[in-house]
């Protein structure tokens, strides 16, 4: 499952790894690996998900809960 958050633009043949999300308005013109997340025009990965399974996303639960927000575990790569 791939998150495409509000007017994201996919471009191209590229492949979209399994649990990633795409931040609003970016343009993905380029590969993204498993996991990542990625804003900006074009996309640069900012970081990403340790375990895909436990992202809040997937399941549709966008305010989140106690355990998944004890459970997701994100590194930054910096801007």
């Amino acid at each position: 499952m791939v998150l495409l958050d509000a007017g994201a633009s996919v471009l191209g043949n590229v492949n979209i790894g399994d649990g990633c999300q795409v931040g609003a308005g970016t343009l993905v013109i380029g590969d993204l690996p498993t996991g990542s997340v990625a804003i900006g025009v074009p996309a640069k990965i900012i970081g990403k998900f340790i375990d895909v399974s436990a992202q809040p996303g997937l399941g549709m639960n966008q305010l989140g809960s106690k355990e998944s927000d004890n459970s997701i575990q994100f590194q930054m790569d910096g801007i």
